[in-house]
């Protein structure tokens, strides 16, 4: 059985180890100022239980919120209609963790802009994507790890 290689946590230690150098501690305080890495974080910004509760298809609504959410034609409210209490509250979490990583006052992008077809190939915000595969991600871990 292949282990995946540590990561997160592991990785921190790690690193912190090896950063002896002043001039990457100083460069660490201020990114580490200027910037919330909530989605790369060790610990992942939705609790690990409610990313058990979800089905493969809450799953899949991430996603779809993921590439969605910054059409200027989305409707966050008809879009959250169709969703199980438990896939809303963790699309909750990813709107909150995108909007922390993105930095205060900066909007989302907005894509497909006009005059564009209604789903084009690769058109998506790169926050929003990570969310939903960090989302995946723990999910497919969580499923793994289950007694048989």
């Amino acid at each position: 059985v292949l282990k995946p290689p540590g990561g997160g946590a592991a990785t921190k230690s790690r690193r912190n180890n090896n950063n002896n150098n002043n001039n990457n501690k100083s460069i660490k305080n201020k990114l580490s100022s200027s910037h919330n890495y909530v989605l790369s974080n060790a610990d992942p910004f939705a609790p690990l239980k409610e990313i058990a509760e979800l089905t493969l298809k809450d799953v899949a609504m991430s996603f779809r919120f993921a590439v969605d959410s910054t059409r200027r034609d989305f409707q966050s409210g008809k879009f959250m209609s169709g969703l199980l209490p438990r896939a809303q509250k963790v699309v909750d979490r990813m709107t909150t963790a995108t909007g922390m990583a993105r930095g205060k006052g900066i909007p989302a992008p907005v894509t497909g802009g006009e005059g564009t077809p209604a789903v084009v190939s690769g058109d998506i915000d790169a926050l929003n994507f990570c969310a939903a595969m960090r989302v995946f991600a723990e999910w497919r871990g969580l499923g793994q790890n289950t007694p048989p």
